[in-house]
């Protein structure tokens, strides 16, 4: 944190810096106001809170992969391109299994989430550990309680908290945060990129 602080010491008043999911407890916040008080930096940040019923969060997990080549999320494919898949699988020698054991995407009817911006060529979509119902239970459970009431905290401090919705796709929730925090829109892998942390 001190040394991404820092980059930008020339023009201390145009500190760029996004930090992805922290900080999430009181002892974080702490943290990150000692590394912007050692770089001179003012530690008020914006806070950008995506917004997902916990119903819906459940849902997202238990029907999320890792892929375990290239260690991206999966996502089951479309409707649509399913079926496209399941016909491709089914005509190839052997059928669907015999696709499977090649490696090849069409078989697994799973998608890396940024599809243009992985070179993985063997998708193998498992189910990480830490996305198993109880353990999905216990992180909802400590995101209630400790991070919920840091926004309260963080807006005591004088933070701005903007709330944005999280939508059915990562893009369309990208754009909403580009709009919320008056970013340039950022297109190309990079925006893509970024579009993938914002659903993950």
């Amino acid at each position: 944190l001190r040394r991404a602080l820092l980059v930008p010491a020339r023009r201390p008043n145009q500190v760029n810096l996004v930090l992805s999911g922290f900080p999430r407890t009181p002892d974080q916040v702490q943290m990150l106001q000692m590394a912007g008080a050692s770089a001179g930096v003012p530690a008020v940040p914006k806070v950008i809170h995506l917004v997902l019923g916990r119903d819906e969060a459940e849902r997202r997990l238990a029907i999320r992969r890792v892929c375990a080549s290239c260690g991206e999320a999966m996502y089951p494919m479309p409707a649509k391109d399913q079926q496209q898949a399941k016909a491709a699988a089914a005509s190839l020698p052997g059928g669907a299994e015999a696709s499977a054991a090649a490696g090849a995407a069409s078989a697994n009817l799973h998608t890396h989430l940024v599809e243009h911006a992985s070179e993985c060529d063997h998708p193998r979509p498992v189910r990480a550990a830490a996305d198993t119902p109880d353990l999905v239970a216990r992180r909802l459970d400590a995101f209630d309680q400790f991070s919920l009431p840091l926004l309260e905290s963080m807006r005591a401090r004088g933070a701005e908290v903007v709330e944005v919705p999280v939508l059915e796709s990562a893009e369309e929730t990208w754009r909403s945060v580009e709009l919320a925090v008056g970013l340039e829109p950022l297109d190309g892998p990079e925006g893509a990129a970024a579009a993938a942390g914002a659903a993950a």
